[in-house]
């Protein structure tokens, strides 16, 4: 095995998924890349168990005019398909950091990862992180907040500055904040309810990274980490073999960590500019919290789920819950937010799976039928009209995203995932993953009167 190949190889992986697109253009330019580091179809199946955090410590050994042909064939990479997105910016800047310039300023950056939650990350996060209070780097924070968050909102980041969202938490009505709590986790206690509300109120930089990072993410690096900014680089994952031979990707979060110095101002409007000199495009938009508002997504959605979180994922069914409308996880009360068009169209796929000879929706007066009275079902007074053949991409992408980006504890989320082929779709799931609540009892779908819809 060539480390040093499979290194590479794992590295055009990540690129080439890093916006969730693969264009054409981007693979004739990885075949080219391919055929220009000698990358051969054993480096790729070794490049498959090897973390993207690995593979640059692998190349970092490498001679300084090894790297740069390496950073070269990344950067002509991601610009493949014309254009290099945030994503793809991030990781390139993570790989440049780590494998160009000086050995003191390479030192001062590491690459670290943690089981993903999946919960909303949304745009990209750069966090102050410490364990041990520096007076000097948080009283500039504290003075340049307003103008970090400008530099950094300017290339579509959020700054995390814990101190400030622990002020976001404690400014809310008590009372709200409990029954949000209680509402995500029902079956949390009295007890529990209280510890997560004082913790939110009083957390502090030093005890989420040792608590919550370190401690129930298992990133131990931040046991005893020195002021630095975290800044997320997204997901990546890995294959791994289960018991009964079957095999599913693990999802990890990617990070870059920079240790800082002095001047943390200096810091940022280097990585900021750094950041445009790759993307031309820029998000700017934000939403900011207040007394009366939970912003569920993004850092408060995470800082939220950490203390619900149990670090243990398990296997789900679904309950379509005919009383209010609600399509959700069962075992982990865990409700899927769609439209309610979107949303029948995606049990429309399912029902057709399980109660169709083709296992499978297709474009014909069955599926149109089934998906009209599936609408009328979930409380739609136009279902005799609507059609669902023209929202159907969309509807697809919205539930892909939906299911990949908000259910992180659910163990089988891929066999929810609907699969579209050019005449159908179908969703992997057996009779008794699905289930429908009518009137106060729970029956297989395939057990009510659902089955006979479109028929």
């Amino acid at each position: 095995m060539s480390q040093k190949k499979a290194a590479i190889a794992r590295l055009l992986s990540d690129f080439i998924k890093a916006d969730n697109i693969i264009e054409k253009g981007e693979i004739d330019f990885l075949s080219e890349l391919s055929d220009e580091f000698k990358i051969k179809i054993e480096d790729k199946q070794d490049a498959e168990n090897m973390q993207f955090t690995e593979a640059i410590e692998v190349l970092s050994e490498l001679k300084p005019i090894e790297r740069k042909e390496i950073l070269d064939g990344l950067r002509r990479l991601t610009v493949a398909d014309g254009k290099c997105v945030g994503q793809e910016a991030l990781l390139m800047l993570a790989v440049d950091y780590c494998l160009s310039g000086e050995k003191s300023h390479r030192q001062r950056v590491s690459l670290l990862r943690s089981d993903s939650l999946e919960v909303g990350y949304g745009r990209a996060k750069m966090i102050y992180v410490e364990t041990e209070w520096n007076q000097e780097l948080n009283d500039e924070i504290q003075n340049n907040l307003r103008n970090i968050n400008n530099e950094l909102n300017m290339i579509g980041m959020d700054f995390i500055y814990v101190p400030q969202v622990k002020d976001d938490f404690a400014k809310m009505n008590e009372s709200y904040l409990k029954n949000v709590i209680s509402y995500l986790s029902p079956k949390v206690t009295n007890e529990k309810r209280e510890a997560i509300y004082h913790s939110l109120c009083g957390i502090t930089t030093e005890r989420f990274c040792r608590d919550l990072l370190a401690g129930k993410l298992g990133m131990k690096e931040l046991y005893g980490v020195k002021p630095s900014l975290l800044i997320t680089l997204g997901d990546s994952s890995m294959p791994e073999t289960q018991d009964d031979g079957s095999v599913w990707h693990k999802m990890y979060t990617q990070y870059m960590c920079i240790a800082l110095e002095h001047d943390v101002m200096t810091t940022i409007r280097k990585f900021a500019d750094d950041y445009k000199a790759y993307v031309e495009s820029l998000a700017t938009s934000t939403v900011a919290p207040n007394a009366n508002r939970i912003m569920y997504y993004g850092f408060h959605r995470l800082l939220l789920d950490l203390h619900l979180y149990s670090g243990k994922k398990q296997d789900c069914t679904l309950l379509i819950d005919m009383a209010n409308g609600k399509v959700k996880f069962r075992e982990l009360d865990d409700e899927i937010e769609l439209t309610r068009k979107i949303k029948a169209i995606y049990l429309t796929a399912i029902q057709q799976t399980l109660c169709m000879p083709s296992k499978s929706m297709k474009d014909n007066d069955a599926a149109l039928k089934a998906f009209r009275k599936i609408y009328a079902e979930l409380g739609s007074d136009k279902a005799d009209e609507a059609t669902c053949k023209d929202d159907l991409t969309v509807a697809l992408s919205k539930v892909r995203k939906e299911l990949g980006e908000n259910h992180a504890m659910v163990q089988n989320i891929d066999a929810f995932m609907p699969e579209r082929t050019k005449s159908s779709v179908s969703v992997n799931v057996d009779a008794d993953m699905v289930w429908i609540k009518i009137n106060g009892k729970e029956m297989r779908l395939v057990d009510s009167a659902w089955r006979h819809f479109g028929k």
